[in-house]
């Protein structure tokens, strides 16, 4: 397996992630219909508030160490042990898929090319990133065209950004965020996009 800028961070987070994911929020028919409407402002404080977390945990010092360094199932077992869960309950190849094609190295402009998203989509986003909050989603008969994967990523986005701007983190972040949405939700939907949020921003966010 190929050497990797930040590995370990990289696998912290990874792991942080799938295992306590659970925790941030559990997903019923009542709850996505409660979402859409109220535009994902209660999941946009819950990943600021992971970010806030993980950025202050004794633990972060430790996973930021060492940077460089191959994904082995010894190295991935060692932080299972870390975060209180078995040796072996996660494969180290897996692990290695998700940072190696998934986040690693992605930017924005790459992102937007690789996804085939419609374009008030695209035209959404790109407002998004720059700093637009745009109003009343929901009735926007564009909005309702999209598909729910689309409507999802565009949501989220909308409104974890707005939480964004007073929450004190970098813009690197931000971005990060964004592309984790559009991935996490391509790849598992609503749970994958909030996980796909806390990742890039941590990703993002050791990038600057």
């Amino acid at each position: 397996m190929k050497i990797l800028k930040q590995t370990r961070k990289l696998i912290a987070i990874f792991l942080m992630v799938t295992f306590l994911m659970p925790s941030i929020y559990s997903c019923s028919d009542n709850n996505v219909n409660y979402l859409e409407t109220n535009q994902y402002e209660k999941e946009s404080e819950g990943i600021i508030n992971a970010i806030n977390n993980y950025n202050n945990s004794q633990n972060s010092q430790a996973f930021r160490a060492n940077s460089n360094s191959v994904i082995t199932q010894q190295l991935v077992d060692e932080y299972l042990v870390l975060l209180g869960f078995s040796s072996g309950e996660l494969l180290a190849s897996d692990v290695d898929n998700i940072v190696t094609t998934q986040l690693q190295g992605r930017t924005y402009n790459e992102l937007m090319q690789d996804y085939n998203l419609s374009s008030f989509a695209r035209l959404s986003l790109n407002e998004i990133k720059d700093g637009a909050f745009l109003d009343d989603l929901v009735n926007n008969p564009d909005f309702q065209n999209l598909s729910d994967n689309e409507k999802l990523i565009v949501s989220l986005s909308n409104s974890f950004m707005d939480a964004h701007r007073g929450s004190g983190h970098t813009i690197e972040e931000a971005t990060g965020a964004l592309i984790g949405i559009i991935i996490g939700a391509a790849c598992c939907g609503f749970l994958g996009a909030i996980g796909g949020a806390i990742i890039g921003a941590l990703i993002g966010g050791g990038s600057k």
